[in-house]
């Protein structure tokens, strides 16, 4: 089973790419995509883990970027099209919700976006500010912390592999461990029968699922 990384992006519907109309919000999410993630941080209101949890699609796409980046510089493109094929970690801006404004003052603005959801921003401390207390998501679109932690530990293995890469291992050594980090993030997401061909793939690496989820989460947001 193939869990491609772009579409965990996706399905958040969080904004990540610039509105059809310059404003205030698109000058944030392009901020938040250009800028460090602190930069960001700085742009949000709200209690810590509903920020955690926003700015998580903006890292994760950065982080996909750099991955391809780094991948290609250091074994080609042609290693980069087989690992990407088999892992499908390459996050897409791709279909994501347009927002509109639906009413705003000099303090407050409010943004609709296609799918129902309503982000409001206001003026404080000499700046505009996503409101995260504010936002709303229509019912049915709400995530879990599950999924949040998910995403997370996805952006924590690709953390994991730059440094790899970057500690020059060789591109088999690195395609490798990321099969058996991959198979331990989408254990609980597979069948009973391929959850006993992960277990005998970990024996063979002398390693088991504990172990490979503790290094992940060791780099993993949050």
């Amino acid at each position: 089973m193939k869990v491609y990384f772009f579409l965990l992006i996706l399905v958040f519907g969080f904004p990540v790419a610039s509105l059809a109309e310059e404003s205030n919000l698109s000058k944030i999410f392009n901020l938040c995509l250009s800028k460090p993630l602190d930069d960001c941080r700085k742009k949000l209101i709200g209690q810590p883990h509903k920020i955690n949890n926003f700015l998580l699609p903006f890292e994760a796409v950065k982080v996909s970027f750099d991955l391809k980046q780094l991948y290609i510089e250091s074994y080609g493109i042609d290693e980069y099209d087989k690992f990407s094929s088999t892992f499908g970690f390459e996050a897409s801006l791709i279909d994501y919700d347009q927002y509109s404004s639906n009413g705003k003052d000099d303090e407050r603005e409010i943004y609709i976006g296609e799918d129902g959801s309503e982000i409001v921003i206001i003026w404080a401390q000499q700046g505009w500010r996503i409101d995260l207390d504010l936002y709303k998501l229509p019912l049915g679109l709400e995530k879990t912390e599950s999924e949040y932690e998910l995403l997370s530990q996805f952006v924590g293995l690709q953390k994991l592999i730059i440094e790899m890469i970057r500690d020059k291992a060789t591109s088999k050594k690195v395609y490798a461990k990321t099969g058996l980090y991959y198979m331990s993030l989408i254990y609980d997401l597979v069948s009973q029968e391929q959850q006993e061909n992960f277990n005998d793939y970990f024996k063979s690496a002398d390693t088991d699922l504990n172990e490979l989820r503790n290094t992940i989460k060791s780099y993993a947001s949050g």
